[in-house]
């Protein structure tokens, strides 16, 4: 009694007791609790729980998504402010180049459905193959009609890879040397233009999106067996099916609640094949599942669980009496299974989950930095190389590190820092490849052939 006595002194109860003085809490009245058929004495009810819980998690979604596009948004502020410091010795030249801009945009207006909200801007893509044009124009383009038969020559070879001819030929008339042949300004004008793109089509702030029982749906919310702080869920094997027993909300023609308890069979999931389940001894209601999926066995003790509809057909539903007379169209059960590491135990740390060998941290190293941690390659150590490529779903390789260079086979040697002579440099020696082919591929002989 004085440990608990102690610990509403110094926890958040004397906050609470404050704040109900002060007539902020509570913040509003449990709507399921008032509507439910029953004692009202009760306290808070565990669907009132459910929605508290899941506000908030909107909420608190809401909030980081809202540093997310304000940092974002601020970042390309700098990002721009950056490159018009960058290119300010060339600004002088966009007077020049902002002029094409309004006579393109104009030209658009007339042949095509160009509107004022975006302007006609030089964009990234209109510039391909400028560098080339104008290293060539550099050497070469001293007259115009040189510069348009390079022109010419270049998109006939370059094709889809080739720029925008309509400015090209803007910048090669006569008098717009200084576009091209000391400076760059086009690009410069280019590297803005894209900055000013992203801003225009970045948000300042992120809107909250409220909940909508069609539109923007919470989904309902269940425990594992055993959990105390909302309704569970019960999963039964019936032969070769699988039934689920869960609570929910009925509504009474008084407009008042009442919790009935439903059993409905789940269809069949390759995910979740063979299902068992037992008991974890020592712990009260604690069940562990035991299940195939992919024809592989795994076992795991079973998480939260929630009801899903399909969104397609809530929300673009043209007639709502369907969903409102009791037609929610498809529905989920999904269920989450803190699944069992298959791992060897030396794999596992104190929390039964796989931790990364310190020598891993070696080959996540890049080439072109020294190693931090080549103290901890040693003999024995095996690696596994795989490559995903187009002619196969992975070509595997199993290398070994080995004390000295072997005498026969495939070996490479390790970056341990060891020069190749040195007898204590580990080399890494080829024990087999083999390949990985997606399930039911069967590659002929002929396919084979032709994709080589």
């Amino acid at each position: 009694m004085k440990i608990a006595h102690a610990e509403v002194a110094t926890g958040n109860a004397p906050l609470i007791m404050k704040l109900k003085h002060l007539g902020i809490v509570p913040l509003l009245k449990p709507h399921f609790q008032q509507a439910l058929n029953k004692d009202k004495s009760e306290g808070v009810s565990k669907w009132d729980r459910m929605t508290v819980r899941l506000a908030v998690a909107h909420l608190l979604t809401w909030e980081s998504w809202n540093h997310r596009t304000r940092k974002e948004y601020q970042d390309l502020i700098k990002e721009r402010s950056a490159i018009l410091e960058e290119v300010k010795p060339l600004s002088k030249h966009f007077v020049e180049l902002r002029t094409y801009e309004s006579a393109r945009h104009k030209q658009l207006k007339e042949i095509a459905f160009a509107d004022d909200e975006r302007p006609f801007t030089i964009g990234s893509r209109m510039i391909r193959s400028w560098p080339r044009v104008q290293e060539m124009w550099q050497k070469s383009g001293n007259t115009l009609e040189n510069r348009k038969k390079i022109l010419a020559d270049l998109q006939t070879k370059l094709k889809g890879k080739f720029g925008d001819p309509d400015l090209f030929n803007w910048l090669a008339a006569d008098g717009r040397e200084h576009l091209w042949n000391d400076a760059d300004p086009v690009t410069a004008l280019v590297k803005i233009n894209i900055a000013d793109r992203l801003l225009q089509n970045r948000k300042e702030y992120s809107l909250m999106t409220f909940a909508d029982a069609r539109i923007h749906p919470r989904w309902c919310m269940y425990e594992a067996p055993g959990g105390s702080n909302l309704r569970n869920y019960e999963l039964k094997k019936v032969n070769s099916d699988l039934k689920l027993k869960i609570a929910l909300l009925e509504r009474q023609p008084d407009s008042t609640l009442c919790e009935s308890s439903f059993e409905v069979f789940l269809a069949p999931s390759g995910q979740l094949a063979n299902l068992s389940e037992e008991k974890v001894d020592g712990v009260q209601k604690k069940l562990k599942f035991s299940y195939s999926s992919s024809h592989q066995q795994y076992s795991g003790e079973p998480g939260g669980a929630e009801i899903l509809f399909d969104r397609p057909f809530m929300e673009h539903k043209s007639d709502e009496s369907i969903i409102e007379s009791g037609n929610p169209g498809p529905v989920w059960f999904k269920l989450t299974i803190n699944v069992d590491y298959l791992g060897p135990k030396e794999w596992l740390d104190g929390r039964g989950k796989i931790q990364t060998p310190p020598s891993v941290h070696h080959f996540n190293s890049g080439l072109a930095k020294k190693s931090k941690h080549t103290s901890l390659l040693e003999p024995g150590l095996r690696v596994m190389s795989v490559d995903l490529g187009l002619r196969t779903f992975a070509s595997c390789s199993v290398f070994e590190l080995v004390k000295g260079k072997p005498k026969a086979g495939l070996c490479y040697p390790a970056a341990d820092g060891k020069n190749d002579s040195d007898p204590a440099k580990l080399w890494a020696k080829h024990e087999r490849s083999f390949k990985l082919s997606l399930p039911g591929e069967d590659v002929s002989k002929e396919a084979i052939a032709k994709r080589r």
